[in-house]
């Protein structure tokens, strides 16, 4: 049986705030997994995973953050705490009804938030995502 690939949209401002607004309220600490997330040591990594950019020195031993594993780390953790939030915002990403999302195959799934996690202005939209929720936790306190 041969499937049919399953393509990424370009991210884009609305993303920024839907995803702000899941992670806000999702159950659980995803902020935990963020932070956790982002104190590994590891090289920034922006052109797909496992791969370093041209012009990037390796890790100096300072505080980088590999945005893709971040990424997949934050998308599969709001799997599992905020499912009926976030697979609408990732079939709309796939440009497809969540239905339709609902029946792709896993591989097609991991295969989108591989593509998702990959683009190359990603570690830019967490930038901007972490700053949104840095804003909406002290706001809310």
């Amino acid at each position: 049986m041969v499937t049919a690939e399953v393509t990424a949209r370009k991210l884009q401002a609305r993303d920024l705030f839907t995803l702000a607004k899941i992670i806000h309220n999702a159950k659980g600490d995803i902020q935990e997994v963020i932070r956790e997330q982002s104190q590994q040591p590891r090289s920034v990594q922006l052109h797909g995973l496992g791969e370093e950019p041209e012009g990037v020195p390796e890790s100096s031993g300072g505080l980088e953050i590999d945005v893709n594993r971040m990424g997949i780390a934050v998308i599969f953790s709001l799997l599992g705490q905020a499912d009926q939030a976030i697979k609408p915002w990732l079939a709309d990403m796939a440009q497809m009804k969540p239905k339709e999302f609902d029946e792709l195959e896993l591989g097609q799934v991991v295969s989108l938030i591989e593509q998702v996690v990959g683009q190359e202005d990603w570690a830019g939209f967490l930038e901007r995502l972490s700053g949104i929720l840095s804003r909406s936790m002290t706001a809310s306190t």
